[in-house]
């Protein structure tokens, strides 16, 4: 257990000095895969568990990927920014598995819950011309917002163009399509309003 902690030790130190922004008190608790360090911004009192992935495209902003103040990433989770832009306030969790796709921008407010294997992505495949391979035909982008105290459970995917309301809830499994008000419950692939908070 001493040897475990010195670890941890050891590897929060060593990443305090790597990332930018304050990273008081930052937490690593194994290998962190990165590039472009210098478009991440880590916030304080932040918590990042082993086998994330930070990945800010080269051309992208100077703060592409920004984990606010008191936030959580859990094990294996993958943030790719595609020239985009991933952005938590403060206090958010993001739970293992969970993978983000920034190319059209996320933006995550304050106090949010992402449960475990969630997929937030902003891009699309382009499909209209049959005569061509979708491979061939590019990709749309689009912006997602998540506004404070949201809660999203496991195995979510949020497709582009969307926002989620202020203390909304989105169910377990739910495939969000469309903005979701604030205080409402929605669940079900596409994700419908099955309540409100």
């Amino acid at each position: 257990m001493w040897l475990m902690d010195q670890y941890r030790t050891v590897v929060s130190h060593m990443y305090r000095h790597i990332f930018n922004g304050p990273c008081n008190r930052l937490q690593v608790t194994g290998l962190v895969k990165f590039i472009n360090r210098q478009r991440i911004w880590i916030g304080n009192d932040v918590l990042i568990k082993r086998n994330c992935e930070f990945l800010p495209a080269t051309k992208s902003f100077d703060r592409a990927i920004v984990i606010g103040d008191h936030c959580e990433i859990h094990e294996g989770c993958v943030l790719r920014t595609f020239g985009g832009y991933i952005h938590f306030g403060k206090k958010c969790s993001l739970n293992r598995s969970g993978y983000v796709w920034g190319g059209g921008g996320v933006t995550v407010g304050n106090m949010v819950r992402i449960g475990p294997r969630v997929n937030i992505t902003t891009n699309n495949h382009i499909f209209r011309d049959r005569s061509r391979a979708i491979m061939d035909q590019g990709a749309d982008f689009g912006k997602i917002v998540i506004e404070d105290d949201v809660w999203i459970g496991a195995n979510v995917t949020i497709l582009p163009e969307v926002t989620i309301g202020h203390g909304a809830v989105v169910g377990a499994g739910a495939v969000v399509t469309k903005d979701v008000a604030p205080f409402s419950i929605v669940a079900g692939v596409p994700a419908k309003v099955i309540g409100v908070r």
